[in-house]
């Protein structure tokens, strides 16, 4: 057996098992032909390895072991470095400045060491192979049955919800950190006050308190319109493969849009998460979705997120050089929705747009001017980028009176609008203030037919659909308790 069994089984096999790993992770969340391409680039690459170290060992088994460690460094770069950011003895070690060249002196010192060795015998690539081809079947029946259960949940959330022939059109508009009137009053002596007048001459109407019960964006949008809690705060972590890619799936697959969809809504998908039957059509470099989760994990995916930012650091980049781009998706994004807007349209519109003000980068002062560029190398004088906050804050709010105001005239005051945000301003936890980053906005307006009961204290965020659909649909509405926050991380 072992005779038939070729040396590059072992890291073929290996590349079939992280193929497989990244299918059931990302279930329903990629496409077949993306998992195609991936799975022919990840040939490729195992095939050059095994040509490039048996021209430097000179021995295919010995090739096959290298290819092998070369495989593992670069395909679960992230799970290893996960794993040591989460030992309180280790995780200082997680960094790039010492987890790089530590894996790199150990990939040389390992190709030294075969090099010098005997050549491996045939019968030790059995086990690993066998190994590895189990697994890789192993994770490929999880993925199949774990996306027939989604698609058997989806259907069920779709059962049994009532049909009416006409509803009031749902545009919700999210900006992302938005930091909520008492978190702007504790941590910048800021009253808001102007901006909530400006909006109640518009007929919105505000919850007083609404807080997030979470400080990362994918799972507050997985809760917001799964309308329940996706995982204790207490374990958030956008870091991690699993629990990131259980958020995009809650959101893919949430219960609000396929609540309406039964509801026979149209999903308007403005937003950059995939939703029900609507995928994304705006893009962020921080929330890779279809091909890019393929290697999110990956060495190639974490550096490709954080070189921007660790070549800034080092002054060998400039950090600003995007601050123009982001700025424009979000004037585009708010173009196409006032177009989308001005549509005739047979079914009633369920829209998402969501905007990443005030949000980084931040690049614009209260009165829209740019701030001048940071030099390579430069880094913002302490408690610049609060200022810069504060100030897109005020620039943001100035932005969304004009543009609520036109969406209101474009849908001639017959849609409900809901202007909301994910979670508060992530500051540096050494400002103190750490809960400030839960405090939320919520504003709404409804045609006047219908009548809108905003909480008088603190208000969950999961529960804003659920309020709404109380007063549009007269669905029973419960509140959702908030869970303790973690500490400030």
């Amino acid at each position: 057996m072992a005779r038939r069994i070729p040396p590059i089984a072992v890291p073929a096999t290996l590349a079939l098992f992280y193929l497989a790993h990244a299918y059931r992770v990302n279930a329903g969340l990629i496409s077949l032909s993306q998992l195609a391409y991936f799975a022919f680039v990840l040939a490729l690459l195992v095939l050059s390895f095994q040509k490039l170290f048996q021209w430097l060992a000179g021995d295919g088994m010995k090739a096959a072991w290298l290819n092998t460690c070369q495989l593992v460094l670069i395909l679960f770069f992230g799970d290893l470095q996960d794993a040591l950011s989460r030992i309180p003895l280790f995780s200082a070690f997680s960094g790039y400045r010492f987890l790089l060249p530590t894996l790199a002196v150990l990939q040389l010192l390992v190709l030294w060491l075969i090099r010098r060795s005997n050549a491996p015998s045939v019968r030790t690539v059995i086990f690993p192979t066998i190994l590895c081809t189990t697994l890789a079947l192993s994770e490929g029946i999880q993925g199949l049955v774990f996306s027939g259960r989604r698609g058997i949940e989806a259907k069920a959330i779709r059962e049994g919800s009532p049909r009416v022939l006409r509803d009031p059109e749902i545009w919700y508009i999210l900006l992302d950190e938005y930091m909520g009137n008492d978190g702007l009053n504790e941590m910048f002596g800021y009253d808001n006050g102007r901006f909530v007048q400006q909006l109640d001459s518009l007929g919105f109407q505000w919850a007083p308190h609404p807080r997030s019960q979470y400080e990362f964006t994918v799972y507050s949008m997985a809760s917001i319109l799964s309308q329940r809690p996706v995982t204790s705060p207490r374990l958030q972590d956008i870091r991690s493969n699993t629990d990131y890619q259980f958020a995009l799936r809650s959101i893919r697959n949430n219960q609000v849009c396929a609540y309406l969809k039964d509801r026979d809504y149209d999903v308007v998908n403005l937003s950059i998460f995939d939703l029900p039957g609507a995928p994304a059509i705006l893009d962020h470099p921080n929330m890779p979705r279809g091909s890019r989760l393929l290697v999110y994990n990956t060495l190639w995916g974490r550096l490709s997120k954080d070189l921007p930012h660790i070549l800034g650091q080092a002054g060998l980049e400039d950090p600003n050089d995007d601050d123009a781009g982001a700025m424009e998706r979000n004037n585009a994004a708010m173009r196409m929705t006032l177009a989308e807007a001005r549509k005739t349209h047979a079914l009633q519109r369920f829209v998402y747009l969501h905007l990443n003000m005030p949000h980084g980068p931040m690049a614009m002062d209260s009165t829209g001017s740019m701030y001048p560029v940071l030099k390579p190398g430069e880094k913002p004088v302490p408690g610049e980028r609060d200022q810069r906050y504060l100030q897109y804050l005020v620039y943001t709010n100035k932005v969304m009176v004009g543009f609520l105001d036109s969406l209101k005239t474009a849908t001639s005051g017959e849609a409900a609008i809901m202007l909301a945000s994910d979670h508060g301003y992530r500051t540096d936890c050494s400002r103190g203030h750490p809960d400030t980053r839960y405090d939320a906005i919520l504003a709404a307006y409804l045609p006047a037919a219908y009548r809108l009961q905003m909480p008088a204290g603190n208000f969950n965020n999961i529960d804003q659909f659920g309020m709404l659909f109380h007063a549009l649909f007269n669905e029973p509405f419960q509140p959702t308790p908030l869970q303790p926050w973690p500490p400030c991380r």
